[in-house]
């Protein structure tokens, strides 16, 4: 047993050591090539500044363009406010003088009085304190109400002083 384990160690370390090479073989590589790095760095950032360069000019084209639009928008808007305004305030006035007109024909009749109290439904949670006051058990409490037990629990939780 001990002759297999002892082999199982070996074989271990040997593929440890063989790893261990190659990756020192990968850095020495890498050490080694440093300006072909380095010039693959200038390419990628002379591209990236060319493309950032190209979506600017292409963000202040469509900014001008925009406040273009905005400008003949504007001022063809500001035509059919006025035009729109002149004709709704000449419709408004005939509007009003036969409202005028029709008022005036008719008696006047003074607005019905309607004595209801308006009533209010205490919430749930009103409901649950006062009853709790009053001295009941949440599980008595949830069944007056028709609530869970959890739910009344949580609302008594939430409400202690």
């Amino acid at each position: 047993m001990l002759e297999l384990l002892v082999v199982i160690s070996l074989l271990l370390h040997g593929f440890t050591f063989l790893w261990i090479m190659i990756l020192l073989q990968r850095i020495r590589h890498v050490q080694s090539q440093p300006d072909s790095m380095n010039q693959l760095q200038s390419e990628m950032e002379d591209i990236l500044l060319a493309y950032t360069t190209e979506m600017k000019e292409e963000n202040e084209r469509l900014l001008e363009k925009v406040q273009r639009n905005k400008h003949q928008t504007t001022r063809s808007l500001v035509e059919e406010q006025s035009a729109k305004a002149s004709n709704d305030s000449i419709q408004l006035e005939a509007k009003e003088e036969q409202e005028q007109e029709q008022e005036d024909s008719l008696p006047y009749i003074p607005p019905i009085e309607i004595n209801e109290q308006e009533t209010y439904e205490k919430s749930y949670t009103v409901k649950v304190l006062e009853l709790a006051q009053s001295g009941l058990t949440s599980e008595q409490i949830a069944k007056k109400l028709k609530m869970g037990k959890g739910e009344v629990e949580l609302i008594l939780k939430f409400h202690q002083s």
